[in-house]
């Protein structure tokens, strides 16, 4: 994570994600997953509240997800076999990743390479992640090392996955692509404003996500994208009764935790582009997580500026916070984005693009494609709305439709004329319609 437009990421993640082989029925699916920080002080969050990874796996399936990723563990033997187990008895799959063999991490990629497959070895067919992820946001120095082990484990029939920064993504693709099962984008766009690094703001955040969307998809044949589901400060502040964040004076912002619309929005933009799955990335469990009002005054020089009065962040430190589990209308927004698109969660990882479709009045989070599957021919209509403006109707040309397109993730009416194609969206919401 060291972008300048980005957080740094140390080891406290933990989440959700991808399948290794593919479903029973022949069919990909549309992954729905979260991406989370395992190693945060877990031994302390699991002294406090020792059934946190089965009390996680059921919040998650109860939320629409499908796949959990971890970073940074677990990676021993017990956790492994805890964590999958628990994982598959939710029916959710998993990837997981560890600085134990990370590419960035000291070793070879030959002595990486043998930590994972012992412990595949050692582990009972059961409790065998369905994936393992290689790297976290690897540097270009590191993207050697990342393809002999994604090539090591390949050979070996071990399904892998890596996360790479946008703006290293074509050269992650490029070195290490062909061996990696799936490879991830990470931009996450929403960040306090007046930031000494300049971090895109307003309209400007939309498109540099969609951009980073975009530039995923062309990259690599199956690529995941990463929606943001937390936010990130620096000095003193409070968790209320109700889960959310309160900065105190002395504080300083740097990443604004997505509003509902936002966290919506993220997750259809990134089906839409073409991605295989979004897996919101919710960073932290909880011990380390938890606001501290005593914290000194931050003198952070690339957060924002010292915050003079207590300010209301409008949501958690994480989408998944401990030990309240009370993700607020973001994790409202990610269930009813995901419960929309498991009604085509078959469908979307079989398009592939079509025409250029005319919106009037285009906002910058304003995203319209016709796309058509692989095997069936048929053509589809994806939008989403501008996260950033209120409820509003869309109007969209497109070319050679004269029969009115069918609704299937049960969204606002629609209105359709020889082409001409009138929706409602509330913001950050969008839907699919089948093309006759």
């Amino acid at each position: 994570m060291r972008s300048c437009f980005k957080p740094s990421v140390l080891c406290v993640l933990f989440v959700a994600w991808v399948a290794a082989a593919a479903p029973v029925d022949g069919q990909e699916r549309f992954h729905r997953g979260v991406y989370i920080g395992y190693s945060d002080s877990i031994l302390q969050v699991k002294l406090a509240r020792p059934t946190i990874v089965q009390d996680v796996m059921r919040s998650l399936k109860a939320n629409g997800v499908t796949h959990v990723w971890t970073t940074n563990g677990p990676d021993t033997l017990s956790t492994v076999t805890e964590f999958v187990t628990a994982a598959k008895a939710n029916g959710i799959e998993t990837t997981i990743g560890s600085g134990l063999w990370y590419a960035p991490s000291p070793g070879t990629a030959a002595e990486k390479y043998d930590r994972i497959l012992s412990l595949w070895n050692a582990l009972p067919k059961a409790a065998r992640p369905d994936r393992f992820g290689l790297a976290d946001e690897p540097a270009p120095s590191d993207l050697a090392q990342l393809s002999d082990l994604a090539s090591r484990c390949k050979a070996a029939g071990i399904s892998t996955a890596a996360v790479s920064v946008p703006y290293y993504f074509a050269q992650t693709a490029a070195a290490a692509g062909a061996s990696l099962d799936y490879l991830g984008s990470d931009p996450y766009p929403f960040y306090a404003p007046n930031l000494p690094s300049g971090a895109p703001t307003g309209s400007r955040s939309l498109t540099y996500a969609i951009n980073s969307y975009r530039d995923a998809v062309q990259g690599h044949a199956r690529p995941l994208l990463f929606p943001q589901g937390f936010q990130q400060h620096s000095g003193p502040a409070r968790q209320e009764a109700d889960g959310s964040v309160t900065l105190l004076p002395g504080s300083r912002r740097f990443l604004l935790m997505p509003t509902k619309a936002e966290m919506t929005w993220q997750i259809y933009a990134s089906a839409f582009a073409g991605g295989k799955g979004a897996y919101v990335f919710a960073y932290g469990l909880g011990h380390v997580w938890i606001p501290n009002p005593a914290a000194p005054a931050s003198d952070d020089p690339n957060h924002g500026p010292l915050i003079t009065t207590e300010t209301s962040t409008g949501g958690p430190a994480t989408l998944v916070s401990f030990p309240q589990y009370q993700g607020g209308s973001q994790l409202q927004g990610m269930t009813e984005a995901y419960t929309a698109l498991q009604r085509v969660e078959t469908i979307l990882p079989a398009l592939v693009p079509e025409a250029t479709l005319s919106v009037a009045m285009a906002n910058a989070g304003d995203l319209a494609v016709t796309r058509r599957h692989l095997v069936t021919g048929k053509r589809y209509l994806c939008v989403v709305s501008d996260p950033q403006k209120p409820t509003r109707n869309l109007y969209l040309f497109i070319p050679n439709s004269v029969r009115t397109p069918i609704n299937l993730t049960s969204q606002t009416a629609s209105f359709h004329w020889f082409g001409h194609f009138f929706v409602t969206l509330p913001a950050g919401t969008g839907g699919v319609w089948e093309l006759p």
